[in-house]
C-alpha cells in the first residue's frame, strides 16, 4: 500500500520546473561578466570596458603576469596598502567626479591617467564604441586645475623622440599625442614638446600622472610596445608584492560592502533568497495541517496484558482457528458455571440438561443447551462466518453472567451467590 502524496504530479512538476529556472537564472547572473549593472560605462575607460577605450587589456596583462589586480568599486582607500599602486583612469569632468577623486588623491601611490577622447556607443556591437572624439583641451585644463595640479595639457603631431629614466621601453602613439608641460614636475618619460609621465607634488603627496591614455587602452595594447610601456610603467610605481587597484568608483561602479543580509536582496543573489522562501513555503505547505509535536510512531509489538491478548487474536485469525477458539470458550464457561454452582457428580452428557434447569430456575437467558446445540452445528473449520461465531461467543457470556450472578429479580439467588458469601 502506498501512501497519497501530498501534491499532485502536474503542480509537482510545476514547482520543479520552476525551481530549475530560479537556479539556471542565478547561475547566468552570477558568472555573466562584471560591470554590466545600470548606471555603469560600458564602453568608456574603465576596467570592465572591452571596447578600444577600455582598460579590460591591461587588467587582464598584469593578472596574467602574476600581479594582483582589484577593480574597486566601494572604499578604494581603504584597499590601498603602502606597497599598492591605486590607478584613477580617465576620471570624468563633474563636480561630483572631481570630488571623489580630489579624496582618493590621499593615497601613498597614485598614477591618474588624463582623459583623451569621448567615445560615442555603437548601436550594433554592445559593448564596442562607433566613433571617438577628442575631447576639448579646456575641459583636460579644467581636470588639472581642480585638482591643483600646476601644469597645462599641449599636443603635437610630428613624430618624437622619447627620453626617460629607466623605463626602457618606448612607447608608440598615433598623433596627435596629449602631453604636459609645467615648470613643477618631475619627468620620467618626456619628449622636447612636454612630458608623458610625470611626477607633481600636491601638498604631502604625490602624484603621477601620464597624459596620454593611449598607451594603456585597449586599442593601444594592439601594439607590443605600448603593452610592454603600460606593464613597466605599472611595475616602476607599485611596491615590489604591491597590488594594482582601479578605482571604478569614478566611472558609476559604486556598490555597498558586501553585508551577508543585504547581498541576499540584491541582484542577482535574490534569486537564491527567492528558491529559499520557495522552499520554506512548499515544507509549509506539506505540513500546515498538522499542528503542535507529531505524534509517535506506535511500536511495532505492544507491552502489557492487552497488547499480548490483541497479538494472539490477530495470530488465531490469521491461522483462521475462530471456531476452535469460540468452542473451548462455550466448555470453558460451562465447567467454570457448574463449579461455581457447586454442581454433583454427573455422567457424560448430562451436565448441559442440569445447567439448562438451574438456569431456567434462575431465570439465565438464553438457554445453554439451546448455544451448545447451535456451536455443535458447526460446519467444517473456517467456514463458520464469524458474525455466528461471535454470537454463540456473546450468549454464552451473557448466559454465565445470568446464571452465577442471578437474574435481576431473584433476590434469593444473589443473595446465596457463593461469590456474595452467605
Amino acid at each position: 500500500m502506498t501512501a497519497e502524496g501530498v501534491f499532485s504530479g502536474r503542480l509537482l512538476a510545476i514547482w520543479i520546473s520552476a525551481s530549475v529556472a530560479l537556479l539556471a537564472a542565478s547561475l547566468y547572473f552570477m558568472l555573466m561578466p562584471e560591470g554590466t549593472g545600470p548606471g555603469a560605462d560600458s564602453v568608456g575607460p574603465t576596467a570592465f570596458s572591452r571596447s578600444a577605450l577600455g582598460h579590460a587589456g591591461i587588467a587582464e596583462i598584469l593578472q596574467r603576469l602574476g600581479v594582483r589586480v582589484v577593480k574597486s568599486r566601494y572604499g578604494s582607500l581603504g584597499k590601498i596598502g603602502k606597497e599598492d599602486l591605486l590607478v584613477i583612469a580617465e576620471p570624468p569632468v563633474g563636480s561630483d567626479s572631481l570630488e571623489s577623486v580630489q579624496r582618493l588623491l590621499h593615497a601613498d601611490r597614485i598614477l591618474l591617467i588624463l582623459p583623451k577622447r569621448d567615445g560615442i556607443p555603437s548601436s550594433e556591437h554592445p559593448g564596442w564604441i562607433a566613433d571617438a572624439q577628442l575631447l576639448p583641451a579646456p575641459e583636460i585644463q579644467l581636470l588639472l586645475t581642480a585638482l591643483d595640479i600646476n601644469a597645462t595639457v599641449s599636443y603635437t603631431r610630428k613624430a618624437v623622440v622619447w627620453k626617460q629614466n629607466g623605463l626602457e621601453v618606448d612607447p608608440k602613439i598615433s598623433a596627435p599625442v596629449q602631453l604636459l608641460e609645467s615648470d613643477h614636475m618631475q619627468t620620467l618619460v618626456w619628449t622636447e614638446r612636454g612630458a608623458l609621465v610625470a611626477e607633481f607634488n600636491r601638498g604631502l603627496r604625490r602624484v603621477w600622472i601620464l597624459s596620454d591614455p593611449d598607451v594603456i587602452e585597449n586599442h593601444g595594447l594592439s601594439q607590443s610596445a605600448n603593452a610592454a610601456f603600460a606593464v613597466a610603467l605599472v611595475n616602476w610605481l607599485r611596491g615590489p608584492n604591491g597590488r594594482v587597484v582601479f578605482d571604478e568608483t569614478i566611472h558609476g561602479y559604486v556598490s555597498r560592502p558586501p553585508n551577508p543580509l543585504r547581498l541576499l536582496f540584491t541582484f542577482p543573489y535574490v534569486l537564491a533568497t527567492a528558491q529559499g522562501v520557495l522552499a520554506i513555503g512548499l515544507l509549509l505547505w506539506a505540513t500546515v495541517g498538522r499542528f503542535g509535536k507529531a505524534e509517535p510512531v506506535a511500536p511495532a509489538l505492544e507491552s502489557g496484558k492487552l497488547g499480548l491478548i490483541r497479538n494472539i487474536a490477530e495470530l488465531l485469525g490469521f491461522a483462521r482457528h475462530h471456531e476452535i477458539v469460540v468452542q473451548r470458550y462455550v466448555q470453558e464457561a460451562l465447567r467454570d458455571a457448574a463449579r461455581l454452582l457447586h454442581a454433583p457428580p454427573l455422567p457424560e452428557g448430562q451436565l448441559v440438561p442440569w445447567l439448562a434447569r438451574v438456569g431456567k430456575l434462575r431465570g439465565a437467558e438464553p438457554d445453554c443447551a439451546e448455544i451448545v446445540r447451535r456451536m455443535e452445528q458447526t460446519g467444517p473449520k473456517g467456514t463458520r462466518e464469524a458474525s455466528a461465531l461471535m454470537a454463540v461467543a456473546r450468549d454464552i457470556y451473557r448466559w454465565r453472567r445470568g446464571i452465577i450472578d442471578g437474574h435481576p429479580g431473584d433476590t434469593l439467588a444473589r443473595g446465596k451467590h457463593p461469590r456474595r458469601g452467605p
